[in-house]
């Protein structure tokens, strides 16, 4: 197994996908709908995105959203409540996922560093009108993971 990055950026485990039910064909609502939010420029800019039915067991239940080292692809994981909501068109589900991506697509696009990718996740959730509970729990996690708090 590959060495964990923080946060919301552990690796996933290529034969645990496989083995658990890679669904990145079932229910792309949430996907569809969180990309909708973004402007063109980032619709076309984002990378290949995989739903997965399970996190592997190492990560935690309420990561949203994964990358895993010198692979080109988000994973969403499809059974957290955020994801289910956005499924449901819920609207501030949505801005959360579509935060989540763009956060993603910065591991993705720079590697492991947090700190940019977390600004580039509160800067969309700004832009795009979430909620104030939700900026402040993006921020929170930053600085936990950042060691700020």
């Amino acid at each position: 197994m590959e060495p964990l990055i923080p946060s919301s950026t552990l690796p996933l485990d290529g034969g645990y996908l496989q083995q658990q039910g890679h669904s990145s064909l079932q229910n792309r609502d949430a996907i569809n709908a969180a990309l909708a939010r973004l402007t063109p420029d980032q619709q076309q800019s984002m990378p290949n995105i995989e739903s997965i039915a399970n996190n592997p067991p190492y990560i935690r239940t309420q990561t949203e959203g994964l990358v895993k080292p010198h692979d080109p692809n988000i994973y969403l994981a499809n059974d957290t409540a955020v994801y289910k909501k956005a499924s449901g068109g819920d609207t501030q589900a949505t801005i959360k996922l579509a935060s989540d991506l763009m956060h993603e697509r910065y591991h993705v696009e720079h590697g492991v560093s947090e700190a940019p990718a977390y600004d580039q996740q509160l800067a969309i959730l700004k832009a795009l009108g979430a909620k104030q509970s939700t900026i402040d729990a993006v921020q929170s996690s930053k600085d936990t993971v950042t060691g700020k708090r």
